[in-house]
């Protein structure tokens, strides 16, 4: 996602670069706006939907980490006993 953000403003910087040197008007006024809605709006609705999944597959019972975290702490139980 970071490189299209980049690849977009990269563009836009570039357009509006070359209507600055042809006295030009390429992107109407409005681009500007909607591109920042667009990436706000975006941007919150990824990281919604990555923390959602990232809750839901933390979530399972019986994942190989809780298994392991399990067996590692009986390990240190034995250790701590004379």
């Amino acid at each position: 996602m970071a490189y299209s953000l980049s690849g977009a403003a990269l563009t836009v910087a570039a357009v509006a670069s070359y209507e600055t040197i042809t006295n030009s008007e390429i992107l109407p006024d409005i681009t500007g706006s909607v591109l920042a809605v667009t990436i706000i709006v975006v941007s919150f609705g990824y990281a919604y939907t990555a923390r959602k999944r990232r809750i839901v597959n933390s979530n399972g019972a019986g994942s190989p980490s809780q298994i392991k975290n399990k067996h590692q702490n009986d390990g240190e139980d034995e250790r701590l006993l004379p």
